[in-house]
């Protein structure tokens, strides 16, 4: 390519010589696996390992995280390779993780602290978790209408609630947010679930009558309803005064 030229959106012919058909062969597949995953293990040394990780298409924008954050964070701290398929449908996910034996295994531990706590110190500095339990059958009361009590801890807390759905890896509620964030909004939680578990507590009370009132007098016959009134009563009846 002449130099000031782009970079070309096409595929590119590379020629490939060698000794022989196997040195050719090996440095093709070379060439393939720095395309394709960015990096080749014929190129690195003896302590590099390529290993891999099953993860729900859920917990996929975790590891990522907002603009790639999370994934950067990762590759940063522990100078491994992440590679993420594109997900079709609820399978699980082979994720690929590359680098030093020390550090994919580092990695990996990092992977499941995400989809276990949503955060991981290398990636969330500053930020814990609390975990609550509430029942399977009690979720759908705690979450409350289209979430709303969710909505509202979240909203007066700033921290961020989690509730266990059939592929979690966590089945507790989590709170996840900085200390304040998560204590506040554990103080919330706690009022919410002993509200669920007594709610005679919180019905209503009935008004209580003024015993030292006096009796109501219920005056039977000064009904308007008296039905239609006709002549030949006249003779039976009284004006009142």
């Amino acid at each position: 390519r002449k130099e000031g030229e782009g970079r070309s959106s096409g595929n590119l012919k590379a020629t490939v010589t060698g000794p022989d058909m196997d040195s050719c062969k090996a440095a093709e597949r070379c060439i393939k696996d720095l395309c394709s995953k960015g990096y080749s293990t014929l190129l690195a040394g003896d302590d590099f390992e390529e290993a891999a990780i099953m993860v729900h298409p859920r917990y996929v924008p975790e590891i990522i995280g907002k603009q790639g954050a999370v994934i950067r964070a990762i590759r940063d701290a522990l100078d491994t390779n992440l590679k993420i398929p594109q997900s079709s449908g609820d399978a699980p996910l082979r994720v690929t993780i590359a680098g030093s034996k020390e550090n994919v295994a580092r990695t990996k531990a990092v992977v499941k602290e995400i989809m276990q706590f949503y955060h991981s110190d290398i990636t969330h500095p500053g930020v814990t978790h609390a975990e609550v339990e509430v029942p399977q059958w009690q979720l759908g009361l705690f979450s409350g209408p289209k979430g709303s009590n969710i909505n509202h801890i979240q909203n007066d807390s700033k921290a961020k609630l989690f509730v266990p759905r059939e592929w979690s890896l966590n089945q507790n509620v989590l709170i996840v947010g900085t200390m304040e964030q998560v204590a506040k909004a554990n103080r919330h939680v706690q009022a919410l679930i002993h509200r669920l578990n007594n709610p005679d507590e919180f019905k209503p009370k009935p008004k209580e009558e003024n015993k030292d009132a006096p009796p109501k007098v219920v005056d039977h016959w000064s009904s308007n309803d008296d039905g239609p009134h006709e002549e030949w009563m006249d003779e039976y009846m009284y004006r009142r005064n």
